[in-house]
């Protein structure tokens, strides 16, 4: 790895990769990845031929999967080439060899005190020492140890804030964007916010996924900050690798059905752990609703019906991870701090204008 691939490394903790182009570049990101013209022949047999359009639908997909990593890659890549010129032309205009040298001066004046080591050895329960994850026996970990650590995390604290003083002062727009998505819904979906918001937000959540939990917290923050300017909307999609989250999500559509869907959400995530049959029927009690229809409904296939419904509708989304989100059919896919979802909500705001 070269000296400019280190800073990088050292800015955004990702390396260097590349990208190249087809005989035939794309103008806009919409154009990226493409299915095959419906004519293409895929495979032929006795009696018979596929067709590009008779599997069109089957790998729709992952055409969308596709478009959006090389996206990411581009746009990871050029934010990459950014760092490069930036740093290049600071060091140029303070009399500096090169960037290397630039940051190095950044963060020469970084000092940890006797204190912040103590604090930080209680907050961590450090005390007795950690777990020696190359030998698996613990030992003590001394005072140099940790404010060596902190004086490494300063330093690039300092770098990373140095960088950024520097990338507003350029007014750096991202021009390049993901296509929105067409979101497929009924409309008659659980929701927070205004009916009528400028902004809408589908959420494709699972009830058992611990990042949909973390999720979640981001999730309170965005209904506080805006109210009824945005309209929020919960979505399952419930993984087949937690046993329970299928079940859940039919449970909350269950309580959907009597006015309290978001008490029996807030349940589900605030006792995840605690997710089972017996969990459901309890709290259906807790927050009020009728125990007898609850079984009924936890039984009843139109009910699994609704969540087939959503989970068919983030297949057809190209949704592949939870939590995901589409705010105006912009996709975010992860719990990711609350900034970030602002970011693009005021963005929304401001252009409904």
């Amino acid at each position: 790895m070269n000296k400019k691939s280190l800073i990088l490394t050292s800015l955004f903790g990702i390396a260097l990769s590349a990208c190249t182009g087809g005989s035939s570049p794309a103008r806009t990101a919409d154009q990226l990845v493409r299915p095959l013209a419906d004519d293409v022949v895929i495979l032929e047999y006795t009696g018979g031929k596929i067709t590009a359009k008779d599997i069109n639908a089957r790998v729709d997909a992952q055409v969308k999967q596709f478009s959006e990593e090389l996206i990411d890659a581009y746009k990871k890549n050029a934010e990459q080439m950014l760092v490069m010129q930036l740093m290049e032309a600071e060091a140029k205009k303070q009399g500096v060899a090169n960037p290397q040298e630039l940051m190095a001066r950044v963060a020469q004046d970084v000092t940890v005190t006797d204190e912040q080591v103590a604090k930080f050895i209680v907050d961590n329960n450090l005390k007795d020492g950690i777990q020696d994850p190359r030998t698996g026996e613990k030992r003590k970990v001394s005072d140099e140890e940790v404010k060596g650590f902190l004086m490494e995390q300063e330093m690039q604290n300092k770098q990373q804030a140095f960088f950024g003083e520097l990338r507003q002062k350029a007014n750096v727009t991202m021009k390049l964007e993901k296509p929105r998505a067409k979101v497929i819904s009924s409309g008659k979906e659980p929701f927070k916010g205004g009916a009528s918001a400028k902004v809408v937000i589908h959420e494709f959540s699972d009830f058992q996924c611990p990042f949909c939990s973390r999720g979640n917290e981001v999730v309170k923050q965005i209904v506080t900050e805006y109210g009824d300017k945005i309209k929020l909307v919960f979505r399952h999609m419930p993984l087949s690798f937690h046993p329970e989250a299928e079940p859940s999500a039919i449970a909350s559509m269950c309580a959907f059905k009597e006015g309290k869907f978001w008490e029996m959400h807030d349940k589900m995530f605030e006792f995840q752990k605690d997710l089972s049959t017996e969990s459901y029927k309890k709290w259906a009690g807790e927050i009020g609703l009728n125990q007898e229809a609850f079984d009924k409904c936890f039984d009843n296939k139109e009910t699994q019906a609704a969540v087939k419904a959503d989970m068919d509708a983030a297949e057809a989304m190209g949704v592949n991870s939870t939590p995901t989100f589409f705010v105006n059919g912009k996709k975010i896919a992860g719990a990711l701090p609350f900034g970030q979802f602002k970011a693009m909500i005021d963005e929304e705001l401001a252009n409904a204008k």
